[in-house]
Protein backbone atom coordinates (compact mmCIF):
# COMPACT_ATOMS: atom_id res chain seq x y z
CA UNK A 1 0.00 0.00 0.00
CA UNK A 2 1.51 3.37 -0.97
CA UNK A 3 1.78 5.94 1.64
CA UNK A 4 1.60 9.51 1.61
CA UNK A 5 4.37 11.29 3.02
CA UNK A 6 4.10 13.87 5.68
CA UNK A 7 5.01 17.67 4.30
CA UNK A 8 7.64 19.43 6.35
CA UNK A 9 6.30 21.67 8.55
CA UNK A 10 7.61 25.29 9.23
CA UNK A 11 8.81 24.04 12.56
CA UNK A 12 10.85 20.77 10.90
CA UNK A 13 12.58 22.94 8.62
CA UNK A 14 13.73 25.76 11.30
CA UNK A 15 14.78 21.62 13.32
CA UNK A 16 17.10 21.36 10.70
CA UNK A 17 18.22 24.85 10.10
CA UNK A 18 19.26 24.73 13.85
CA UNK A 19 21.24 21.47 13.79
CA UNK A 20 22.41 22.91 10.74
CA UNK A 21 23.88 25.60 12.74
CA UNK A 22 25.45 23.61 15.54
CA UNK A 23 26.77 20.94 12.71
CA UNK A 24 29.25 24.17 11.41
CA UNK A 25 29.92 24.96 15.05
CA UNK A 26 31.07 21.39 15.16
CA UNK A 27 33.22 21.28 12.43
CA UNK A 28 31.06 20.17 9.76
CA UNK A 29 31.61 17.11 10.11
CA UNK A 30 30.85 14.58 7.95
CA UNK A 31 27.65 12.45 8.01
CA UNK A 32 29.32 9.30 8.29
CA UNK A 33 31.67 10.83 11.54
CA UNK A 34 28.17 12.36 12.57
CA UNK A 35 26.43 8.79 12.41
CA UNK A 36 29.15 6.96 14.00
CA UNK A 37 28.63 9.43 17.30
CA UNK A 38 25.02 9.19 17.21
CA UNK A 39 23.97 5.68 16.14
CA UNK A 40 21.95 7.54 13.29
CA UNK A 41 22.25 5.89 9.96
CA UNK A 42 24.30 8.21 7.82
CA UNK A 43 21.90 8.02 4.82
CA UNK A 44 19.11 9.00 7.13
CA UNK A 45 21.48 11.77 8.55
CA UNK A 46 21.56 12.65 5.01
CA UNK A 47 18.26 12.63 4.39
CA UNK A 48 17.82 15.22 7.65
CA UNK A 49 19.84 17.59 6.71
CA UNK A 50 19.06 17.84 2.85
CA UNK A 51 15.14 18.13 4.24
CA UNK A 52 14.53 14.84 2.03
CA UNK A 53 12.48 11.74 2.63
CA UNK A 54 10.31 11.37 6.38
CA UNK A 55 10.31 14.31 8.50
CA UNK A 56 12.36 14.27 12.02
CA UNK A 57 11.21 12.08 14.66
CA UNK A 58 11.08 12.80 18.16
CA UNK A 59 13.63 10.37 18.46
CA UNK A 60 15.99 12.02 15.76
CA UNK A 61 15.51 15.44 17.48
CA UNK A 62 16.56 13.80 21.23
CA UNK A 63 19.43 11.89 19.30
CA UNK A 64 21.01 14.97 17.47
CA UNK A 65 20.41 17.13 20.66
CA UNK A 66 22.78 14.17 22.48
CA UNK A 67 24.81 14.49 19.59
CA UNK A 68 25.56 18.56 19.66
CA UNK A 69 25.76 18.76 23.09
CA UNK A 70 22.33 20.63 24.04
CA UNK A 71 19.43 20.14 25.90
CA UNK A 72 16.22 19.09 23.80
CA UNK A 73 13.77 21.51 25.79
CA UNK A 74 16.49 24.56 25.47
CA UNK A 75 16.65 23.57 21.70
CA UNK A 76 12.95 22.84 20.95
CA UNK A 77 12.23 26.58 22.75
CA UNK A 78 14.89 27.92 20.63
CA UNK A 79 13.49 26.22 17.48
CA UNK A 80 9.68 26.99 18.53
CA UNK A 81 10.68 31.16 18.74
CA UNK A 82 12.49 31.36 15.76
CA UNK A 83 9.40 29.52 14.18
CA UNK A 84 7.27 32.33 15.65
CA UNK A 85 9.10 35.38 15.12
CA UNK A 86 9.02 34.40 11.36
CA UNK A 87 5.36 33.79 11.21
CA UNK A 88 5.56 37.49 12.64
CA UNK A 89 7.41 38.75 10.44
CA UNK A 90 5.89 37.72 7.21
CA UNK A 91 2.39 38.37 8.82
CA UNK A 92 4.08 42.06 8.91
CA UNK A 93 5.61 42.16 5.68
CA UNK A 94 2.02 40.92 4.16
CA UNK A 95 0.49 43.77 5.82
CA UNK A 96 2.66 46.37 4.92
CA UNK A 97 3.23 45.47 1.56
CA UNK A 98 0.24 43.13 0.22
CA UNK A 99 0.70 43.92 -3.41
CA UNK A 100 4.11 41.45 -2.99
CA UNK A 101 1.55 38.31 -2.35
CA UNK A 102 -1.25 36.96 -4.49
CA UNK A 103 -3.81 37.82 -2.26
CA UNK A 104 -7.50 37.28 -3.31
CA UNK A 105 -9.17 40.09 -2.08
CA UNK A 106 -6.70 41.73 -4.00
CA UNK A 107 -7.90 40.42 -7.49
CA UNK A 108 -11.48 40.04 -6.18
CA UNK A 109 -13.96 42.01 -8.06
CA UNK A 110 -15.27 42.60 -4.30
CA UNK A 111 -12.41 43.58 -2.93
CA UNK A 112 -13.65 47.14 -1.57
CA UNK A 113 -16.29 45.15 0.01
CA UNK A 114 -13.74 42.46 1.41
CA UNK A 115 -11.33 44.80 2.50
CA UNK A 116 -14.03 46.82 4.48
CA UNK A 117 -15.55 44.28 6.22
CA UNK A 118 -19.11 44.04 4.23
CA UNK A 119 -20.66 41.10 2.98
CA UNK A 120 -21.60 42.62 -0.41
CA UNK A 121 -25.98 42.25 0.30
Amino acid sequence: MARTPRIWSDIDIAMVNYFTELRAQDGDSSLRSLAARSGLKHTRLGDLFNMQNGTPTLQEFIDLCILFGVDPSGSLKIILDRVESERQRLISDVADHPENYDIAALHDSSKRLEREGGDGR
